[in-house]
């Protein structure tokens, strides 16, 4: 014998989904309404606008040419104040030093020119250098080829790279 019974929302459903629309209805509302435009609008030490923008720093860097090796920027902005390779001019470690603190920024860095033809590819690293809290240190290397002995193996190698943080 089958018993048909009524589904009936019971009170606390209701009271549930009730809740529900009211908080999510209390988020959209109060994203509207406040707006920010001036530190004038924020009381003193709380934070400062400057908090509120993510700041990009970039470098462009050759590895450098003839005997000296010396490193240089290309196309540098005011926000590079040099870049220098640290263990000689043979070294696939650069640092470049910025106008700021970028210690607390993430980076990414990339070869300035691509390999074709079968040739090995190139592995550019970057990260806050911890001497120093306005440097950031790269090191650059060369996926081995041909060859046989030297196919795949990570070769310490001085590449030009684009440098890219973001604060």
């Amino acid at each position: 014998m089958h018993h048909t019974h009524q589904r009936r929302l019971r009170p606390s459903l209701m009271v549930a989904f009730a809740a529900l629309f009211v908080a999510l209805g209390g988020t959209a509302i109060a994203q509207s309404d406040i707006l920010i435009n001036s530190s004038s609008q924020i009381a003193p030490k709380v934070v400062r606008l400057q908090h509120q923008t993510q700041p990009t720093f970039a470098a462009g860097v050759n590895k450098g040419l003839g005997q000296s090796g010396n490193p240089f920027l290309v196309n540098p902005t005011n926000d590079v104040e040099a870049v220098s390779k640290l263990g000689g001019p043979n070294s696939n470690t650069f640092l470049v030093r910025f106008s700021e603190n970028v210690a607390h920024c993430q980076w990414s860095a990339t070869p300035a020119e691509l390999r074709t033809g079968g040739r090995g590819g190139d592995l550019v690293t970057a990260g806050p250098y911890r001497f120093d809290r306005k440097s950031v240190v790269v090191r650059t290397y060369e996926i081995g080829r041909p060859p046989a002995e030297m196919v795949g193996r990570v070769l310490q190698e001085p590449h030009h790279f684009y440098l890219l943080g973001r604060c």
